[in-house]
């Protein structure tokens, strides 16, 4: 490298350092990704693909995290280059938002995100004649939440650690309890069955499971499980066949009949409309469980119970 001394002033004629990155204005709007609406949202604003420095190896930066408000924001002073949005609160089981860049002084930027929405479920009920029930009793069963303790990185993030030592990942998750069981109470079919209500959709960092149960007098009960993963207004199918019906079809290996000896137990458990038969399970102590797929409008076939291993 050569140097000129012009006066006081010394002029370095080598290489010229590299330019510092442009900075830019993003505006954000996000949309919602079914019915494309603005809608507001907490999300974390991610810079991709950081080269490798004397502080930091490369990787994915987190620039930030921001709530957006439904008529958008403008962020400002971001460094030019690809980014992307995350948030643990968007629907589970959903993409994220591609990538974009922020080139120039603004950068203009909608994404449709996935968000949460509730969720209607009817039950419909056959009898063994293949009539619809109208009437019953419904009660929600016991269930399972669970919250991460920490909000986790996302999945196509490239970690980016300090070179003096990583660091530290987030944990994964911890169980929570739900609510207990709860009281039954008569409810009627409508048009579409009988109205189990709305369910909204899981999020990311939350997760739940709840049995709901249906139960008409002197016929099997009907349980349907939930899991917060309803991705449209869903008519689930069930059958309830009389009990006594259920009973003088149930015998023991030696051909007793099973309620003879043993209390019998019938659940059905119920399914997605039209995708196949709905389960009754004949649960006896010390035989094997016996499953009866069942479309409802036929009789109840004769099961032989075979002794549990």
């Amino acid at each position: 490298m050569r140097f000129l001394l012009c006066g006081l002033l010394v002029v370095a004629c080598g290489r010229p350092p590299p330019p510092l990155p442009g900075v830019g204005a993003l505006r954000l709007q996000l949309r919602d990704d079914e019915c494309g609406e603005p809608v507001a949202h907490s999300v974390q604003l991610w810079r991709l693909g950081l080269v490798e420095d004397a502080e930091w190896y490369a990787g994915d930066h987190l620039q930030g995290s921001f709530e957006i408000p439904v008529e958008g924001l403008r962020i400002e002073r971001l460094p030019h280059g690809r980014y992307r949005v995350y948030s643990d609160a968007f629907r589970t089981r959903s993409d994220d938002p591609p990538e974009f860049s922020v080139v120039g002084a603004e950068t203009k930027i909608e994404l449709s995100i996935p968000t949460r929405r509730s969720r209607r479920v009817f039950l419909r009920l056959y009898d063994e004649a293949g009539r619809l029930i109208q009437a019953g009793r419904y009660r929600r069963g016991g269930g399972h939440v669970w919250t991460r303790s920490e909000v986790r990185y996302p999945a196509w993030r490239v970690k980016r650690a300090r070179k003096e030592g990583a660091v530290a990942e987030p944990l994964g998750g911890v169980p929570g309890s739900g609510p207990g069981e709860r009281d039954s109470h008569a409810v009627t079919a409508g048009p579409s069955g009988f109205d189990l209500g709305l369910h909204t959709d899981a999020a990311r960092h939350t997760g739940r499971f709840f049995w709901h149960h249906l139960q008409v007098e002197g016929r099997n009960e009907v349980q349907l499980p939930l899991r917060g993963e309803e991705t449209r207004d869903r008519t689930y199918v069930g059958v309830a066949y009389s009990r006594s019906a259920i009973e003088r079809s149930v015998f023991l290996p030696d051909g007793a009949l099973a309620a003879a000896h043993h209390e019998v137990s019938a659940v059905c458990d119920a399914v997605l409309e039209d995708r196949q038969p709905a389960v009754v399970r004949i649960r006896v102590e010390g035989f094997k469980d016996v499953l009866v797929p069942l479309w409802g409008g036929e009789p109840f076939p004769i099961c032989r119970l075979e002794l549990a291993e």
